[in-house]
Formats: C-alpha cells, sequence, structure tokens
C-alpha cells in the first residue's frame, strides 16, 4: 500500500481585526486675555523724577496760603518707590499748605476716582479746584481725613465732574500744626471703561 505522506510544518492563523473606532483630537481653545491699566491723569505721581537733580520734583510746585510757618521737604522716605514729598506747618492762625500738581482735562459729567498714600500726624482734607470755561476757579471738598497715627494709609474717593468744568487740581492739604507726607497719587476717569 502507499505510503501516507505527512506534511510538517507551522500553520498560520489570522485573527480578524477589530477596527478601532477614530477618536477626534481636540485642541484646546485658547484665549488672550488683555488687561487695560487705566490712565493715570497725574503726570510724576509718586514724585519720582527729579530730572535737572534741583532737589523738587518735577511738574510740582508749593502752594498755599493765610498766616502759618510752612516747610516743604523733598525728597523724603516714601512708600510708592523711593521718594515722597512731605509739608509741615507750625505757628497755624490760618489757611493751608499743600503741593501742586498741573491742572488735570477732564470733562463735566464723567466720573472720576482719586487716590493718594498718605502719613500725617494730624487731620488732613483733599479739595478739588475746579476751573471752568470762562476760567473761573470753585472748590469742592471731597474728603476730610483723621491723622494717619503713624503708619501710611490710604485714601480713595469718586467724584462726577460739574457742568462747564473742563479742568480739575487736586490738594491733599494740612490746615493745622502737623506733618503732612504725600505719595502714589492717582486719578483715573473711570467713564473710560478701563478701569474697575
Amino acid at each position: 500500500a502507499p505510503t501516507p505522506i505527512v506534511a510538517t510544518g507551522t500553520v498560520a492563523t489570522t485573527t480578524p481585526l477589530t477596527p478601532t473606532p477614530s477618536v477626534p483630537v481636540v485642541t484646546p481653545a485658547t484665549s488672550t486675555v488683555t488687561t487695560v491699566v487705566p490712565l493715570n491723569l497725574i503726570q510724576n505721581p509718586s514724585f519720582e523724577t527729579d530730572a535737572n537733580s534741583d532737589n523738587f520734583p518735577d511738574l510740582w510746585s508749593k502752594g498755599g496760603w493765610g498766616t502759618s510757618n510752612r516747610a516743604f521737604t523733598y525728597p523724603v522716605q516714601g512708600v510708592d518707590g523711593s521718594r515722597a514729598a512731605s509739608i509741615s506747618v507750625s505757628g497755624y492762625v490760618s489757611g493751608d499748605a499743600k503741593w501742586v500738581s498741573g491742572k488735570v482735562s477732564i470733562a463735566p459729567g464723567k466720573t472720576y476716582r482719586f487716590s493718594d498714600q498718605y502719613l500725617s500726624t494730624g487731620s488732613s482734607q483733599v479739595l478739588l479746584s475746579y476751573t471752568n470755561t470762562s476760567g473761573a476757579v470753585t472748590y469742592a471738598l471731597l474728603a476730610s481725613l483723621p491723622s494717619s497715627l503713624g503708619a501710611w494709609k490710604s485714601h480713595t474717593s469718586t467724584f462726577t465732574a460739574p457742568s462747564g468744568a473742563v479742568s480739575v487740581s487736586i490738594y491733599h492739604l494740612i490746615n493745622s500744626n502737623g506733618v503732612l507726607t504725600l505719595d502714589g497719587l492717582s486719578l483715573v476717569d473711570l467713564s473710560s471703561g478701563a478701569a474697575t
């Protein structure tokens, strides 16, 4: 009888592949957040600039009226940067003493925010000096502040420019015996939407 032929070797088997469902690749959306810093309308607000080294802050002047001994000192140690400006009053009878910044253009009906940092041995006031279209000047009291009790204090107030006003000067003044030191003044237009 014929001899049977036995095949030897490896038999390959194939397992059907199950398709892998495609997973969409999601790229996270990116967004850019823009922070708008409100424009400070007061120039040299922290008394840091003295370009001609005359020991007097650029764009500021001395102010005051009445009967008293007024001493203006600059620079002194500040809290917003390295410099600040100080006023000392003695022998007070009447009037006030103040550092005066330049006039700032404003628009009637707009709301503004004033802030500063101060160190005082007694009471002080924040006064608004408005100039209107005819050049007339009117005053409005913005705040009466107590002594800072030996520590730097922050003050913030808002006001709305009155009808006819075209500019304002803001005075943080002293009207009694004592010492008042100022730093970090700021005036911003809240109506612009940049300040919150």
